[in-house]
């Protein structure tokens, strides 16, 4: 599940109750905004089990996909919280009740996934997870941003709610792209640090509230696009320093000096490669069962015992025909039981009766 997407799904998909045009009585999110704010709520887990409880009181239902996603949140108190979004939407000033109520959802549920992240990334030290977890949230960010949005005028209460939603997606992006670098593969995205503050840029038409938060955001990652275009430069010197050190010694083993830059990077590439290949021999040996599994089930095997009273001959003997191949055998696992295919061991025992 990718907790706190689901919800912006939801918003930009047009499905999220009361976000119908059918439930967007005023009332309605006045009295979910009093429910909410009586709790004095600051953390997104409290305000996701609040949430859930508001709308069940007041009769609003909620589809599987949120209910499943706010009841993971509501149950979920990280031990150190990684809040950063919440308060610059939470203390907008909004005079409409629907705008201020998707501005906590939008701001809480940003929190959310950003706890998220920082938790499965503490409880899980491949780094191969860790770059899917990353790669992945950031690839459904970009999906999210680049959907189309509904046709509403720039002063519209409802472009003011996908506007600050897509402002918060834009920010998520740069700042998991910053937090977690070391496992972002920078080729894999459509969106590229230069065009994301984009996002930023609204019409002069838009609300006051939303232009002040963007300005926040623009302001924040103001050096984001300079900071990006100097990695850049520095990565490409590393190119060439590197392809300049190479050097092939007497045994034609090359030789490398590395910039320091990149040491981070091979370590991750080397814990990448050691988890396929610990993959692929699990995989092998996997495959290897379940053939010889597939193999014993079509045909009649026999132990050692067995063998030994059709042949007559004790277990030395048999182990010797085995140790020569004379009979074929099988051992599912080091020390278990030794068997042999009862047909082969009953022609060898024709040949040997032929021969005497």
């Amino acid at each position: 599940m990718n907790t706190g997407l689901t919800t912006f799904d939801e918003i930009l998909n047009n499905s999220l109750m009361p976000w119908l045009s059918e439930n967007s009585d005023p009332d309605k999110f006045k009295i979910l905004l009093k429910k909410i704010k009586a709790a004095e709520i600051k953390d997104h887990w409290k305000f996701f089990g609040s949430l859930q409880q508001a709308m069940i009181e007041m009769g609003i239902p909620i589809n599987d996909n949120l209910n499943s996603e706010w009841k993971v949140l509501s149950n979920y108190t990280p031990e150190q919280d990684n809040i950063f979004y919440p308060n610059c939407f939470i203390e907008m000033e909004d005079s409409d009740p629907k705008t201020a109520f998707y501005s906590l959802l939008i701001g809480f549920s940003l929190s959310a996934l950003f706890s998220w992240i920082d938790k499965l990334i503490h409880e899980n030290e491949s780094e191969t997870f860790r770059k899917y977890l990353i790669m992945k949230t950031l690839k459904k960010v970009e999906i999210l941003l680049l959907q189309n949005q509904p046709a509403f005028q720039p002063n519209d209460i409802n472009y003011s709610i996908i506007s600050r939603l897509k402002i918060g997606l834009a920010a998520t992006h740069i700042e998991i792209s910053k937090r977690y670098a070391a496992h972002v593969d920078f080729t894999m995205l459509r969106l590229k640090k230069d065009n994301l503050p984009g996002f930023f840029d609204l019409p002069e038409e838009t609300d006051e509230q939303t232009k002040k938060l963007s300005q926040q955001f623009r302001k924040k990652y103001a050096g984001f696009q300079k900071e990006d275009e100097a990695v850049q430069s520095a990565t490409q010197q590393t190119i060439i320093e590197c392809s300049n050190t190479v050097k092939v010694s007497e045994n034609n083993a090359p030789a490398m000096a590395l910039h320091p830059a990149l040491h981070p990077h091979l370590e991750i590439a080397n814990d990448i490669a050691k988890d396929i290949n610990d993959l692929k021999s699990i995989l092998a040996r996997y495959f290897k069962l379940m053939a010889e599994k597939k193999q014993s089930e079509s045909e009649d095997r026999i132990g050692t015992t067995e063998v030994c009273q059709l042949l007559g001959r004790n277990k030395t003997t048999i182990k010797s025909y085995r140790d020569k191949g004379y009979l074929k055998s099988w051992q599912q696992s080091p020390g278990g039981k030794i068997e042999y295919s009862k047909e082969e061991v009953v022609r060898l025992k024709k040949l040997r009766t032929k021969g005497s």
